[in-house]
């Protein structure tokens, strides 16, 4: 876990369709894809986000819910990575699922109008995953 207030940005790449979540300064050092800037700020406390990582997959979850966790872990194969950043502020960040992707299927945003958008492509909302500053 990141102990400080996070800017969390996102990194895609063509080949990978998806997004890595990480703090701005090892984004901009890891030579992986194309940054896209900063997705939201994590503040330094509030309720933890949980990250779970698929070596089947090679993909990586992040949800609030611990039950949530549990099932994934214990009989899906996920692994769990602890507290990624926690979860506050009044920025809504919106969890997508695409059930044709086997890797990066689920998508988060701030963007109310990317949500309307690739819901339009295939992908379910599922409501909101956390709160950013």
């Amino acid at each position: 876990m990141w102990s400080l207030s996070l800017k969390l940005c996102t990194v895609s790449t063509i080949l990978i369709t998806r997004n890595i979540f990480t703090p701005l300064t090892y984004t901009r050092n890891i030579g992986w894809g194309f940054y896209e800037g900063i997705a939201w700020q994590a503040p330094s406390k509030g309720i933890p986000v949980y990250r779970l990582y698929n070596p089947i997959l090679k993909d990586h979850h992040y949800t609030l819910d611990q039950h949530e966790v549990r099932v994934l872990s214990s009989q899906h194969g996920w692994k769990e990575e602890g507290i990624a950043w926690y979860s506050g502020g009044t920025k809504k960040v919106h969890r997508l699922f695409h059930k044709g992707l086997t890797s990066g299927s689920h998508h988060y945003t701030l963007d109310e109008n990317e949500v309307k958008v690739v819901q339009t492509r295939g992908w379910i909302y599922e409501g909101i995953a956390w709160y950013g500053q």
